[in-house]
């Protein structure tokens, strides 16, 4: 935009143009600061016991596919649910961005010593330098539109419970991102 101005800047269609490409670039740019801030906020969530299903298929279902859900059996933990749907719906997303043939993701919930849900694809997959060295590491993105957060965020948001995010991933073979959570007790989880 800076390079096309000192040959354009009287132009009305290119001021106009640049003044919307400015507004949508301030528009972004405070999203990212909202995004990151919130991260730094996670002190502040309200843990309240729930199913685990329940708040993973709301996930799902706001990222626009219920029928991937498998789930296994209820499971009960307390935690933000507001904020695990968050996490179910970025993985979604990176999963869709992954995997162009959406009947090939798959979402399932259980439990295996810890609460889990696992978003799992066939897409490109990611290099183990890759997951190692630059996946959960901020403004760092494989999409030519992405900030490079999301991930950030969502470890953020499972570490802040308690838990932990895993990946497994090959290249060409696809990915499974695993988040665990602590179990709570099911009578106070499922009498709520």
């Amino acid at each position: 935009m800076m390079d096309n101005a000192h040959d354009h800047i009287d132009n009305p269609e290119f001021q106009a143009d640049m003044l919307e490409t400015l507004d949508e670039t301030v528009g972004k740019m405070k999203g990212l600061i909202a995004r990151l801030k919130n991260i730094k906020e996670t002190k502040q969530m309200k843990f309240v016991p729930c199913d685990l299903s329940e708040v993973v298929l709301r996930g799902v279902k706001d990222a626009g596919s219920p029928e991937m859900l498998v789930v296994k059996d209820r499971v009960p933990v307390c935690i933000d649910a507001t904020e695990i749907e968050k996490v179910v719906h970025n993985l979604l997303l990176n999963a869709y961005d992954a995997d162009a043939n959406r009947d090939a993701i798959a979402v399932e919930v259980g439990r295996n010593g810890m609460a889990f849900f696992e978003v799992s694809d066939d897409g490109r997959g990611m290099s183990e330098d890759f997951i190692r060295n630059r996946l959960f590491r901020p403004f760092q993105s494989t999409k030519s539109h992405g900030f490079g957060i999301g991930l950030y965020q969502c470890r953020h948001i499972v570490e802040a419970h308690g838990g932990k995010i895993e990946v497994l991933s090959k290249e060409g073979e696809g990915s499974t991102f695993r988040v665990s959570l602590p179990l709570a007790d099911s009578q106070l989880a499922f009498s709520s």
